[in-house]
């Protein structure tokens, strides 16, 4: 059985329906990241899966879309198999989205990848932007990365604690710093402040171990 859905955009001050579109091509659901608009383009991802023999349905891949909130029509759409996309960035005319072990830059007007950076980890936080950079983790290290070319600016070493069970929360930049918690599974965790521009450890705090 499909999921139809069906998206209704209304004026925002008569709340008249300027259209409706159904849309049948994947779910929308946990795994689909954030919705992010600009310039009355709407992005976002949608599941897709299939039936199983035994068992439940698996996921198969992911589907994103650039869909003209106006008008009704995609101004583009791409399918990639065995992907999950886990949030998008937008940065002027670049579309960031991070799968499972890689962040993507994405062309808004095409679709089309401008560079991949991959990490061995399967850990990947959302990616904030700021001054031109992304922050991002590869489950033991904290890095900095250029919006345009994907190039890293900096590299942490030896901050986060060591173990096989490391968890770190999405960071947050402001004024120039960024800010996330980091620690092993069951020990104690850390909130930490880092220069946005060096990747230099400014402080930590000590929250306790989380179960």
């Amino acid at each position: 059985m499909a999921l139809i859905i069906i998206f209704w955009v209304l004026e925002a001050d008569t709340r008249k329906t300027v259209y409706d579109l159904v849309f049948d091509r994947g779910i929308i659901g946990k795994r689909s990241g954030a919705f992010v608009s600009k310039d009355d383009i709407l992005y976002f991802a949608a599941e897709r899966w299939k039936k199983v023999f035994i068992g439940s349905p698996q996921l198969t891949g992911m589907y994103l879309y650039a869909l003209n909130i106006k008008t009704g029509k995609y101004r583009w759409h791409i399918y990639m198999k065995n992907v999950l996309f886990l949030n998008l960035s937008l940065d002027n005319n670049t579309l960031l989205t991070t799968t499972q072990n890689k962040v993507l830059s994405l062309d808004t007007k095409s679709g089309s990848v401008i560079w991949e950076v991959y990490h061995v980890n399967d850990q990947i936080p959302i990616t904030p932007i700021s001054n031109g950079y992304f922050d991002t983790s590869d489950g033991y290290n904290f890095s900095a990365y250029s919006v345009e070319s994907g190039k890293e600016i900096w590299k942490t070493k030896g901050i986060i604690p060591e173990g096989s069970r490391i968890e770190i929360s999405n960071p947050c930049v402001r004024n120039g710093d960024v800010y996330f918690i980091a620690g092993v599974l069951h020990g104690p965790h850390f909130f930490y402040a880092l220069d946005a521009k060096t990747g230099k450890l400014m402080w930590k705090k000590e929250l306790g171990k989380y179960l």
